[in-house]
């Protein structure tokens, strides 16, 4: 697995333009400065499928260029396989690929580890799964952390190797249009760790992985209340548009304004759920029920919010 190539580079140019002007998708990312020469691990949370590793790596910095795990099956037509190579897409082996999956994965692990140590970086997503809802899976998998500190360990904790967490935010899943935020995070560094996984390996893995939890969770939109994830946003579906409004909500562009509205308001729900389950389930149900009507008829609420400011 070469470090940079130019086939990458074209690839990577070629599919960002295609989300600006084919899906018209309206980008914006947020980001502390990324080592330019130091073995990093991009760690996002897990959406869209396959949409949201062409997002993260066309936003990465140009000079590094992302590898990244994906099903096996995919790997299966010839053609297609050297063109995952050339995009450094790596197989993950399930157990329905049938075979030794176990050792598969171990050698792929140890390339990826050979890899960070010679100061490349890799895209994981720790949830180790994916879905279309705005809530961080915990717990994360531990794989991430135990792939960070063994490359660190590789490389005899003498040269500093940083997890970046990345979050990614929808407007729409599907439709054409709508605006996607990008949110890198500060890196975390992996060498705090030496001393505890020197000592007790397992300790310093759920440490870490904690840590890249508490990291991701600001980065995104993290609906907590998963009991209620289809009454809460609802609820956000209706009132997050007086939010974005709301003077008081502080973003210098119109996405900033929008996802710490979101964030702000989806916050104040929990909260109420806390105070008063009972009084929240019922007014999103309430709010599931209003949005289904309107749609049947035709209708969105962003259209009754505007038949509102033209009646006054």
């Amino acid at each position: 697995m070469k470090k940079w190539t130019y086939f990458y580079h074209f690839m990577r140019i070629t599919v960002t333009i295609g989300l600006y002007f084919f899906y018209r998708f309206r980008i914006t990312k947020k980001y502390h400065p990324i080592p330019s020469d130091a073995p990093v691990i991009f760690a996002a949370n897990h959406q869209n499928a396959i949409m949201d590793a062409i997002l993260v790596i066309a936003q990465t910095p140009n000079d590094r260029q992302p590898a990244y795990m994906t099903r096996s099956d995919v790997f299966d037509n010839p053609l297609l396989r050297l063109f995952f190579n050339g995009v450094k897409m790596i197989p993950i082996y399930r157990k329905r690929d049938g075979g030794n999956t176990q050792e598969k994965n171990k050698a792929i692990f140890e390339k990826c580890t050979n890899a960070l140590s010679r100061k490349d970086c890799l895209m994981i997503f720790p949830e180790g799964g994916q879905e279309m809802a705005k809530s961080l899976r915990t717990p994360l998998k531990k794989g991430i952390a135990y792939m960070a500190l063994q490359a660190a360990e590789k490389m005899n904790f003498e040269e500093e190797l940083y997890i970046v967490p990345a979050g990614v935010d929808y407007e729409s899943y599907t439709k054409e249009g709508k605006h996607i935020y990008i949110n890198f995070g500060e890196p975390i560094p992996v060498s705090p760790y030496y001393e505890q996984y020197q000592t007790n390996v397992k300790v310093a893995v759920k440490g870490l992985t904690e840590e890249v939890t508490t990291a991701l969770q600001p980065l995104m939109i993290d609906v907590q209340k998963t009991e209620v994830y289809e009454e809460i946003m609802a609820l956000n579906h209706i009132y997050k548009p007086i939010l974005v409004n709301d003077k008081t909500i502080v973003g210098e562009r119109p996405a900033d304004k929008r996802f710490n509205a979101e964030k702000k308001l989806i916050a104040t729900l929990e909260q109420a759920y806390d105070q008063n389950s009972e009084k929240i389930a019922h007014l999103g149900s309430q709010a599931i029920d209003y949005l289904a009507k309107i749609e049947n008829l035709g209708f969105k609420h962003s259209h009754i919010l505007l038949m509102k400011v033209m009646m006054r």
